[in-house]
């Protein structure tokens, strides 16, 4: 995370070679590139789910809860990108108080 009043961040550096001389706690200014993802959709954690040892998410398909598992790109703590997801798809948000979901139960809304 990101200093929020400096909006510097703290980051581990290795090196292929060492530079000479080289100062302990010395700052430095380091160019990150940060790979993008195209025709991903970004989801929040607190809808993913584990079952049978996969990530996934539950979706509505013709009224019935259907385990979609997914395909995780990249994660952040609070979303992640999954590429299988597609627009339109309704995700079932689970309710820890109410009885836990199963591939094909019927849904009411």
């Amino acid at each position: 995370m990101s200093d929020a009043v400096t909006l510097e961040r703290e980051i581990d550096v290795a090196f292929e070679q060492i530079p000479t001389p080289f100062y302990i706690n010395e700052q430095a200014e380091v160019a990150i590139e940060v790979k993008r993802y195209d025709d991903v959709i970004k989801i929040p954690l607190n809808v993913v789910v584990q079952q049978n040892g996969s990530l996934g998410v539950w979706i509505l398909q013709d009224n019935r809860a259907h385990f979609l598992k997914l395909e995780n790109r990249a994660q952040s703590n609070t979303e992640m990108t999954a590429g299988n997801i597609t627009e339109g798809m309704q995700i079932i948000v689970p309710d820890a108080t109410k009885r836990a979901l199963k591939e094909g139960m019927k849904i009411h809304l």
